[in-house]
């Protein structure tokens, strides 16, 4: 019997080292209150600010690459000048394009 209890002791405390909890979380820093105002405009505007908020985190945070996030920032701006322009629906679509487009959720 402590032939067997031995391993099965040794095991369960190697086991402990490679627990989930001993990995470190990666450092996240709070979006900037500016960030989360919405500019004026229609109803689209607080999409197109919560959007540009997130890609905003994601770019500073390293989770986006420069290239993509400079692709998606066209994207925000041509939707913005929809939005200012009245076009709610249009606004709200290209958002939602530019969100399937590089990967996040559009159900919020």
């Amino acid at each position: 019997m402590k032939r067997t209890l031995l391993p099965l002791l040794a095991t369960l405390a190697l086991a402990a080292c490679n627990a989930p909890g001993a990995m470190n979380a990666p450092a996240v820093s709070a979006a900037s209150p500016a960030a989360a105002v919405p500019p004026p405009g229609g109803n689209c505007s607080a999409e197109i600010a919560r959007y540009q908020a997130v890609l905003k985190q994601d770019e500073t945070t390293g989770n986006v690459n420069k290239p993509v996030y400079d692709q998606a920032e066209r994207e925000v701006a041509a939707a913005s000048a929809s939005c200012s322009a009245g076009d709610d629906a249009g606004a709200r679509a290209q958002i939602t394009a530019s969100r399937v487009r590089h990967g996040y959720p559009t159900q919020l």
